[in-house]
């Protein structure tokens, strides 16, 4: 069974959302973290977790950082 069989397509949508992720960087980013929950936290609090997998940089922290802290009119 592959990445994409194990996840929901909601969860794989909603990956997709962040700033710079396509379907390859969601099946990376689960694949080697294993949940969007914790996905999201990494991004907020424990970003060296994101940034070791290659590709994922510092823009793509900071990016998805504003855009997880956005404020909602």
């Amino acid at each position: 069974e592959g990445i994409v069989e194990l996840y929901s397509a909601k969860t794989f949508e909603f990956l997709e959302g962040l700033v710079g992720t396509g379907s390859q960087k969601a099946e990376l980013l689960l694949a080697n973290i294993g949940s969007a929950l914790t996905i999201i936290e990494s991004i907020e609090k424990h970003s060296d977790l994101i940034t070791s997998i290659k590709g994922f940089g510092p823009e793509f922290i900071a990016a998805n950082r504003i855009l997880l802290n956005e404020k909602l009119n």
